[in-house]
């Protein structure tokens, strides 16, 4: 377990889906061929002026609004400078003492559950750098990425264990998937986050792990870093600021290089762009547009819906899926705690389990949200079972039809009424009197037995729980004696 003093802060850099970048005409193209997508103003050519694209102050201001931030009616750009053979222009466009968005709070539950808030110090706009290709015995560089939108978002060092600090990074990616700020995708260097941690509660003293792009890589990158430290203060050995990578293969963070002061990145004021200025009609527009977060839908579709918590997290993990979720409830002529969790119950299994197999996204599902709408309200109608529907889906995917063209086409029939299963359970009674009056000695499989025989008298057209409460009744009736009473 950390020390009571451990402090772990969190440096997310989330790529804005933009169709350019921040400061020119390219496009964004994650799939481009190597340096495709380049200008003389990303390539950081003399004589050329960056032009600030306007997507990405609103992605910034929809970012601050979500988290209560102080939103600035003016701030500035300024220039980074350091050295790196990815960077064209030998510096950095960023914000440093005048950024968009000051203060505000992350709100995360924890792996106990529970609702934490972590305070922010700062988001703020800036561009990235390109990427380095090592192979065996050369680097290339590929500048597709240089000038790429990113938000910075900066957390105050309040975190106390790596558990915590995971389950703030997913609500932070949740949070920023909800705002169609950023597509999450880690794998592709989307949302990377750099981690400071110390053991000193004032983090004068701090380890800076570098590009972290997963969740298990965080947890065990912070594990390994806060024993090291721990150790190495048990001994008496003295701490000094590091930048550290984590190597996942290794198990273990290697040193990079000596933590850089803030004086060393020689901050100024960028020259080639004016200040940003933020109207108030831009604000309320920028407001009034915001979605709904997702600890808001969790709640809304717990106390309005009644589905479970396993349910109602599982539905909100993906605003898409959610949306789906909403989408087929609107459809459906009924509204009933039983229907909508039935409905939940089709999204997170069996649309879920093609989402799964197909590997595609839920916008990509073929069946729209009315149709199994459609297919849900059959079997609410009892025209449907459970069984004849989950073949009926199957066939309306393959075939990409309604509801009602599968079933015609599977050749199954609307569940029957309660007039027109009595008779069928009659006979059976009837004629196998002898497993008949078993149950009634109290023999369960009898029953089965029974059951089973109404089923395929009926072609399975008959919702199972009904057939068994009939089926029951019928047998009482039919040879049930005083005093033998099961």
């Amino acid at each position: 377990m950390p020390p009571d003093t451990v402090a772990i802060g969190l440096e997310v850099h989330a790529r804005v889906k933009t169709r350019s970048k921040a400061f020119c005409s390219c496009p964004v193209a994650e799939h481009a061929a190597p340096n495709a997508s380049t200008c003389p103003i990303c390539l950081g050519l003399p004589g050329t002026l960056p032009i600030l694209n306007r997507a990405l102050v609103e992605a910034g201001i929809r970012t601050g609004f979500a988290m209560s931030c102080t939103i600035h009616a003016r701030s500035w750009f300024s220039r980074k400078y350091y050295f790196y053979p990815d960077l064209p222009k030998g510096f950095q466009i960023s914000q440093h003492t005048h950024p968009l968005c000051t203060g505000g709070y992350l709100l995360f539950r924890n792996g106990s559950n529970r609702i934490r808030e972590l305070p922010l110090r700062r988001i703020h706009m800036e561009e990235d750098a390109g990427k380095l290709l090592h192979e065996k015995d050369r680097t290339l560089i590929d500048f597709n990425r240089a000038g790429v939108p990113l938000l910075e978002i900066v957390t105050t060092p309040s975190l106390r264990n790596p558990d915590d600090a995971v389950h703030a990074f997913k609500a932070l990616r949740q949070l920023l998937m909800y705002l169609d700020v950023c597509d999450g995708k880690m794998e592709q260097g989307a949302l990377r986050c750099d981690v400071n941690v110390s053991l000193d509660p004032l983090g004068s003293e701090r380890t800076e792990i570098k590009n972290l792009n997963s969740f298990r890589a965080m947890e065990e990158a912070l594990q390994w870093e806060i024993s090291r430290q721990m150790n190495m203060r048990a001994k008496g050995e003295e701490l000094f600021s590091t930048t550290m990578q984590w190597d996942a293969d290794a198990g273990r963070c290697n040193v990079m290089r000596a933590k850089e002061a803030e004086f060393e990145y020689r901050f100024a004021l960028e020259p080639d762009l004016p200040p940003i200025d933020v109207s108030e009609e831009m604000l309320q527009s920028i407001r009034a547009s915001l979605p709904e977060t997702p600890l808001h839908r969790e709640e809304r579709f717990r106390s309005c819906f009644g589905l479970s918590q396993t349910d109602v997290l599982s539905l909100t993990a993906e605003r898409e899926v959610a949306d789906y979720y909403e989408q087929v409830l609107d459809a459906l002529d009924v509204h009933t705690v039983d229907i909508r969790q039935s409905t939940a119950h089709w999204v997170l299994g069996d649309v879920r389990r093609i989402l799964h197999e197909r590997t595609i996204g839920i916008e990509q599902f073929p069946c729209a949200p009315a149709r199994l709408a459609v297919l849900i309200g059959m079997v609410y109608d009892e025209e449907l079972s459970v069984t004849a529907a989950r073949n009926v889906f199957e066939c309306m995917l393959a075939e990409n039809c309604e509801a009602s063209a599968a079933a015609k086409k599977l050749g199954v029939t609307r569940m029957m009424h309660e007039s027109e299963i009595a008779p069928i359970i009659d006979q059976v009674v009837t004629a196998h009197s002898e497993q008949a009056m078993s149950w009634l000695s109290g023999k369960e499989r009898a029953l089965n037995f029974l059951m089973g025989k109404v089923m395929r008298g009926s072609g399975a057209a008959v919702p199972p729980a009904k057939a068994r409460s009939m089926l029951i009744s019928a047998i009482r009736k039919h040879y049930q004696r005083e005093g033998n009473d099961s």
